[in-house]
């Protein structure tokens, strides 16, 4: 399964912040050798649609949380497309006020 990220935010999230969380959420763990709790657990891969989204949506708040606090994940959403291989994550993003 292939993971395609995009974003709604308002302006107050920088170029940098996104480009970090895209980064983020379209690695898998274990695959970054500094720090291999960077990405999204991979077991999503062999898991059912409904079950991927529940892992990918608790993931994507935790690890935005832990890694880019600047940044508060508001919303995470599913499209499903026609292309069963690829899933369409559409995260709604803040800035975090307490940082």
């Amino acid at each position: 399964m292939n993971i395609k990220v995009d974003f709604t935010t308002d302006s107050s999230i920088d170029t940098e912040l996104l480009t970090s969380i895209r980064t983020l959420c379209s690695t898998y763990e274990g695959t970054i050798p500094l720090d291999r709790r960077v990405g999204l657990d991979s077991s999503v891969i062999s898991e059912s649609i409904d079950i991927s989204k529940e892992i990918i949506t608790a993931d994507i708040f935790d690890k935005v949380e832990k890694y880019i606090p600047e940044v508060e994940v508001i919303e995470v959403s599913f499209k499903e497309g026609e292309d069963i291989s690829m899933l369409d994550v559409l995260i709604k993003l803040g800035r975090r006020e307490d940082v």
